[in-house]
């Protein structure tokens, strides 16, 4: 429907259309206070260029070669080539609105995340997820605005009723203890894994 469509403008030169799929709360840090405000929880389509420039952009703007959103990016690019490969993989992003709450642009892009369920046994992997890096810091104001639990919880309602696991770096691995996973063991290298039981 027209209504969950946003149409995101990336540094005014370029457009491209996401599908709204939730409106989780953050928390806005201004002169020295906190207030709450509803983010948007987008699914990006890899056949629509606007997306893929998006991501593109993105990589340079969170301004780190080693991120995971490159890695989810080049994974997008495969989707669009090669579409018949990759049929379960999904890929979302958590925006801040601008005031009018209708336009977004790639520097209000606040978490990415990649998704995939090849066996749908095992439930839904998070395959890759990534907070904008000034909002890792939980010293800075920057840090303390929930915006990695938002993208969070709007993973598990997307995929409610289903079991969610991933690989977490050992340094993630209190987050998603404090996000209602459980660590099921650790990876041939070491990794925690880590799960959360949706059914």
């Amino acid at each position: 429907m027209a209504k969950n469509i946003f149409t995101v403008f990336v540094f005014c030169m370029i457009s491209f259309t996401a599908n709204l799929l939730n409106r989780p709360k953050i928390r806005m840090y201004n002169n020295d206070t906190f207030s709450e405000t509803k983010a948007a929880f987008l699914e990006l389509n890899p056949m629509d260029a606007g997306d893929n420039k998006a991501l593109e952009r993105l990589i340079s703007h969170w301004g780190r070669e080693d991120s995971y959103v490159r890695i989810i990016e080049d994974n997008f690019k495969n989707n669009k080539y090669h579409p018949e490969i990759n049929t379960t993989e999904r890929f979302f992003v958590l925006a801040e609105p601008k005031r009018d709450g209708q336009f977004l642009d790639v520097k209000k892009i606040l978490a990415v995340a990649q998704t995939s369920a090849q066996n749908p046994k095992n439930g839904v992997e998070i395959d890759y997820f990534q907070v904008m890096p000034k909002y890792i810091e939980r010293q800075t104001n920057y840090g303390r605005r929930d915006v990695g639990k938002a993208m969070m919880d709007s993973l598990k309602k997307i995929f409610s009723g289903k079991n969610i696991w991933l690989y977490s770096t050992n340094s993630a691995r209190d987050f998603y203890l404090k996000n209602g996973f459980k660590q099921t063991g650790v990876s041939v290298v070491g990794l925690p894994i880590m799960k959360f039981f949706g059914k």
